[in-house]
């Protein structure tokens, strides 16, 4: 792994308003999943914002949540195997800005593929239709 001097690539920051938390994203380069439990909802938010956001498939859903939204964006090499692998790509990232940025166009380019998909709101639709059907007969 690279010599990195770590205050210089990573800070904790302390529980912020909603409102801080955009600000925060849309001044940051790369979204670092949380390993093990993806966080869904800033996951959508930060990939919003054209952020890149680097994830572990983990072995149950929770940990699978971000990683099927990279998947469908077509990113998968955002998509870890291994905590090492998690850390290495990491590094890679940040120190090449050139991939970063051609990251974040993609993102920016496909993202309507998951913010304008109606397939899964029509499967709740007919779902919902069904029971609706089962219980009035």
């Amino acid at each position: 792994m690279a010599n990195l001097n770590a205050s210089q690539f990573v800070h904790f920051i302390p529980f912020l308003k909603r409102t801080e938390v955009h600000g925060l994203i849309q001044t940051s380069d790369l979204y670092l999943d949380t390993i093990g439990f993806a966080r869904l909802n800033t996951a959508i938010q930060v990939l919003a914002c054209n952020l890149p956001v680097m994830t572990t498939e983990g072995t149950k859903m929770r940990g699978r949540l971000a990683g099927a939204l990279l998947n469908k964006l077509d990113l998968k090499e955002l998509v870890c195997k291994s905590d090492w692998e998690y850390i290495d790509k990491t590094v890679e990232l940040i120190q090449n800005r050139e991939r970063l940025n051609v990251i974040k166009e993609k993102i920016s380019q496909t993202q309507n593929i998951l913010f304008n998909d109606l397939e899964p709101i029509r499967a709740l639709e007919n779902f919902l239709l069904k029971q609706m059907q089962k219980s009035t007969h």
